[in-house]
Order: structure tokens, then C-alpha cells, then sequence
């Protein structure tokens, strides 16, 4: 599926009822990164730019990428202690 048939998707889905969790899965489902996400959700459905943010870093859809970006920072973090 191209870029443009996942976010007419997703508009539907969205406007129908769906949450941003399901929206969310269903753009990673079909490709999408998650900084595409993101931009999806403020520009084609509306949601304010730090609610996107949150949203999508917190969602279960992207949970596997969050931990491990997580446990990057924290390596990275205590790597810079003295």
C-alpha cells in the first residue's frame, strides 16, 4: 500500500472512531516510520504536534523501537558520568 492510501485510511478510520492507538498500528502496519506517524496524525488528522509526539512514542505499536531507544539513551547517559 503507497503513502497516500495509508493516510486516506487512516483519515477514514480516525473519523469513523477509531483511537490514535489503532490509527497509529494501522500507519505502521502499512510502512510508515514513526516520524511519518507523527506527521500524519497532526497534519492529516489534526492532533496537536505534542500530542502526536506522545502518542506515538508511547503507543504499543512502536513499543519494541521505545525500549530500545531507551535503553540506548541510558547507556549513553552513563557513559558521560564520571
Amino acid at each position: 500500500m503507497n503513502r497516500k492510501n495509508a493516510i486516506l485510511e487512516a483519515q477514514q478510520a480516525f473519523a469513523a472512531g477509531a483511537s490514535i492507538e489503532v490509527v497509529i498500528q494501522m500507519l505502521r502496519e502499512r510502512g510508515l516510520t514513526k516520524m511519518e506517524t507523527m506527521i500524519v496524525l497532526e497534519d492529516d488528522l489534526g492532533v496537536v504536534h505534542s500530542d502526536a509526539k506522545l502518542a506515538v512514542h508511547r503507543s504499543e505499536a512502536w513499543k519494541d523501537y521505545r525500549e530500545a531507544a531507551e535503553a540506548l539513551e541510558k547507556e549513553l547517559l552513563d557513559s558521560e558520568e564520571p
